[in-house]
């Protein structure tokens, strides 16, 4: 006998269990993306190297005489590779036994929902991993003294460089902005597990999160942040079929597991967040300067930033050059 008219189809209810998964992942990517001003997501193929990169160089102070050719200024981008651009695949199988004691909409729908958080902290994670690689740095005693005298460091960059920035964003460990947000009137928004704060402490966009080391700020221009994704159409080809965010950074396909009756959840994740130009990123710590710290406190900051001591490195001098040579620039 065949199926009546309007009946409801597995195929159907995995293709809406793939949308609803879709949809929640993109709202605040697409929120995310508004806030940085990036208007479309750059598509990347599997294996392609991925970079920072680094200017270095100066205008030459050579003279020159009447009649001699002007001489060069020389410039040079350091491609600094970081790994390869890997979309990464997820899955997961919700048994029958779960979704006959949970019923469907917790045992599938609720764990398919803590999936995408879980998978959006994977790379926002990995994002913080990459904006470590700061090449600019400031220091002040307090955060509101960080945060101004690293927005001063960036912009002295950017003017060096001749550029400048539309937009400007901020990263705060959560612990270091807790004692101030108990005591303000502040509206916050969730974006991938992160508190956005407008307007506050003279700064216009504010990220708070547990992400970054306790003590830094880290400080960049918003078009200097890059979101990568790959393209889908390539596995469809091979006949591996997901439904896809329209930006193509997640693909998502649910399915019936018989052999083990079951309901299974597939993701690949195809995106990447990067912060590229390495000079526009600024590190800036909350507390002493190098050069005021005493050898036990800079001993310390070794330990932190995982600089190895050997039984010379005794004096201030001897653990400064260690930590200049990890951190060139460093204040």
């Amino acid at each position: 006998m065949p199926a009546p008219t309007n009946t409801i189809t597995t195929e159907q209810m995995c293709t809406g269990l793939d949308r609803e998964m879709i949809r929640n992942f993109d709202q605040e990517t697409d929120r995310l993306m508004e806030i940085l001003g990036i208007t479309s997501v750059e598509v990347m193929h599997a294996g392609e190297t991925m970079f920072q990169y680094k200017v270095t160089g100066e205008l030459t102070s050579e003279t020159r005489a009447e009649g001699e050719d002007v001489p060069l200024s020389q410039y040079k981008v350091d491609k600094v590779p970081i790994g390869t651009f890997t979309p990464k695949p997820y899955r997961k199988a919700t048994t029958a036994e779960a979704i006959l004691k949970s019923g469907f909409s917790i045992a599938v729908g609720k764990t398919d929902d803590k999936m995408v958080k879980q998978i959006r902290a994977e790379r926002i994670t990995e994002f913080f991993k990459y904006l470590g690689n700061a090449a600019t740095f400031a220091v002040g005693a307090k955060l509101q003294a960080a945060l101004a005298y690293g927005e001063a460091a960036l912009q002295n960059k950017l003017e060096d460089n001749g550029d400048s920035a539309d937009d400007i964003v901020h990263f705060i460990n959560r612990n270091d902005i807790a004692d101030l947000l108990a005591n303000a009137q502040v509206t916050t928004q969730t974006l991938y597990g992160m508190e956005y704060i407008q307007n506050f402490l003279g700064v216009r966009n504010l990220f708070v999160t547990n992400k970054i080391p306790q003590g830094v700020v880290y400080i960049t221009p918003a078009e200097n942040i890059h979101i990568y994704g790959t393209d889908f159409a390539e596995l469809d080809k091979a006949g591996i079929s997901y439904e896809v965010s329209a930006n193509g950074i997640l693909g998502v396909a649910h399915e019936p597991a018989y052999k083990n009756v079951s309901a299974e959840t597939h993701a690949m994740s195809g995106m990447m967040i990067l912060a590229e130009h390495q000079d526009f990123i600024v590190s800036a710590r909350i507390g002493k300067a190098i050069a005021d710290m005493t050898t036990d406190e800079l001993k310390e900051f070794c330990a932190a930033q995982g600089i190895e001591l050997d039984s010379a490195d005794t004096t201030k001098a001897a653990i400064t050059s260690k930590i200049e040579a990890k951190f060139p620039g460093i204040v």
